[in-house]
This record gives C-alpha cells, structure tokens and sequence, in this order.
C-alpha cells in the first residue's frame, strides 16, 4: 500500500509459526527442501522449520497457507532475521537489505463515499473487476471411510482438476474381488452404479492425501495397503527431515477423525483439495482497515470517476462520520497522492511530464 506507517515491518517479528519465524541465534542453514528448513546455530543446537504447504483450522474451515524462505544452504543468519514468511500475508521489503518482508493486506481500490441503496446500515457495493481482485483461495478437507477389506479402484492423482460431480474413487466390496480380472472396465461399469463412489462436491484441484487407520496391515486389501504405504512414507518422509520422531498414519481405536470415531480394522483417507472462492453479495469486507462492511451489490458495469477513472468501491460517508474514525479518509487521500506523485516521478524520469 502507498499508505505505510512503519508498522508493517515489525509485524513478522511478532507472529506464530504459521505466518513467520525469525533465527533464535546466529547461524547457518544447514538443509533446505520443498518442506522444511534446518537452522545449525553456533551454540551447537539445531532447529527444523516446516515451509511450503501447511494447513491452519479457523472457525471450523481448513485454510491453506504457502510458507516462503529465500535462504539458501549455506546462507549465514543473524538472530531474529526472518527465515520464512506466509505468502499470503508478507512480501519481500524492497527498501531493506537485510532480508525484511513487509506486511501486505488487502486491495487497492478507488473508494467513492454517498448515501445509496447498497450502503444503508454499511453496506458497500463493488465493481465486477474489483470483485475479482478480492478471490481467496478455498480449502475443503473431504473423508471417506474405508473398511480394511475393500477395494480402492479408480482413485484420482493428486494436481487432478475436479468438480462437483466429479467421483473421487470407487470402493468395492468383499465380494466383488472376482471383478479384478476385468480390471478398471468391470470398475468403470461398477462405478456408475455403485452407491459407495464418492463424489468430490467442490470445485478446484486435488492437493494431498493422508489415510488414518486403526489396524493391521497384514489384514488390509491390496490396493488399500499401498494406499496406506504410500501415505506413511510421506508422512515419515517430512517426520525425517523435520528430525521428529517418526510416526505414521496408524491410530488407536476410537480417535476421532474429522469428529467421528475410527473403529477396528478401519481406514479414514482424508483428502486436501484447494480451490477458489469468489466475492459475492453479501460476503464481508473492510474499507480502510476500520470499515466493516456487507457488500449489497456487486456492479457489472463500474460506475466512473469524473477524471474517467473506474470506481472499484461505494461506501457511506455517513458510515464513517457515526463511526467516528476518519483514518480511511486520511488513507485515501494519501494513497490517491501517492499514486499520483509515483506516476509523475516515472513520467519525469523518463521526460515525458508537462
């Protein structure tokens, strides 16, 4: 934003893990993967990080976070220098050289205030282009419970595009194990009559899989046995690097997963599936960083600014004034400004200003 307080550096100093982590000490990056970072520190101790994809839980929802680091192995580190930050949430500072990352919120937006139907009680009404500009990313965790003696056939790979209809795999009974000869024809036919193939009911891409299951191995079917192995070597895999003890995807009976309890001789596969969530009327937003605000109507035609300009947001001047807080008026005017004074600065550089 061209409205900065100073603030916004400071704020990955005072964050959990899931957004950043500074160095505990003076040191070195001793490993570095897709997924984990390892700090050697000059007192002889050593701490590991998880980057890249991790998943937070929010008020009931899974949301998706991207940890980055631009250390490389071998990189020395100073205490409390930034090792790796949410993507989401920070950016790269480009005024610091000491590898700070400034705190980045929101969307640019030209903000008309007047009273209109959209913006009694606070409402806001957006443009169809801004709206697009405020798409999230969506998460949906889905479970399907799995009895050790069924067949999983037809499982779709992890990075498939997927919809609501899509069927997620078809699980065969016991007595169907006759029907392996015919392979993935006798499934396919199977699959459009069978109550037990799940759909996938979201629209996005499939990201991970993990499977919980209460058991033997030994007693598994075959194709849920390697589905298991392949799960647990991931897991161990990232339990290996992170230098954690290891551990798989086997639990003890009666842990819930997903709420419900896992009975004996049973298997949970859970599966991770990132997708896009759009603004909509009636979805919340926040005007100036004070403004709450229920969008009553999204303008597939922006209304226009008398230099020409596109509007991207309406919302009552009134609103501001009962509220009391005039800082989204004074941010206006300073990013309307800035953005002014940045265009003349380049349009003098390169002489083409008036």
């Amino acid at each position: 934003m061209p409205c900065r307080t100073g603030f916004e550096k400071t704020v990955a100093q005072r964050s959990g893990d899931i957004f950043s982590a500074t160095a505990l000490g003076n040191g070195v990056v001793e490993f570095l993967s897709k997924d984990t970072i390892r700090i050697a520190y000059d007192d002889g101790s050593t701490a590991s990080y998880q980057i890249g994809r991790r998943y937070g839980n929010w008020s009931g929802k899974v949301i998706p976070h991207s940890l980055k680091t631009d250390l490389k192995v071998g990189d020395k580190v100073k205490e409390n220098d930034i090792l790796y930050y949410n993507e989401l949430f920070f950016t790269e500072d480009p005024f610091s050289k000491e590898g700070d990352v400034s705190l980045k919120w929101g969307a640019l937006a030209k903000v008309v205030f007047g009273e209109f139907r959209e913006t009694l009680e606070d409402g806001s009404g957006i443009s169809a282009d801004f709206a697009k500009e405020l798409i999230t990313t969506d998460c949906k965790t889905k479970y399907v419970t799995i009895n050790f003696d069924e067949e999983v056939r037809n499982l779709l790979p992890v990075n498939s595009k997927v919809d609501d209809d899509s069927i997620l795999c078809t699980i065969l009974p016991p007595s169907s194990e006759s029907l392996s000869q015919f392979a993935d024809s006798a499934a396919s036919v199977l699959q459009r009559v069978t109550t037990n193939s799940p759909r996938v009911k979201f629209n996005g891409v499939i990201e991970q899989y993990r499977v919980y299951y209460c058991g033997d191995e030994t007693e598994m079917s075959p194709s849920l046995a390697l589905l298991v192995e392949q799960s647990n070597d991931e897991i161990m895999a990232l339990n290996r690097r992170m230098k954690e003890p290891m551990a798989d995807g086997q639990v003890m009976i009666g842990t819930r997963i997903n709420g419900k309890p896992i009975a004996k001789n049973t298997a949970v596969l859970e599966v991770r599936m990132n997708g896009h969530l759009a603004m909509k009327p009636g979805d919340k937003l926040v005007v100036g960083g004070q403004m709450k605000s229920i969008v009553g109507e999204i303008y597939e035609e922006a209304p226009m600014a008398e230099d020409g300009s596109e509007v991207g947001v309406v919302f009552s001047l009134a609103g501001i004034f009962n509220r009391m807080v005039q800082s989204a008026l004074l941010m206006g005017a300073i990013n309307t400004t800035m953005l002014r004074a940045d265009k003349e600065f380049v349009n003098l550089f390169f002489g083409e200003s008036d």
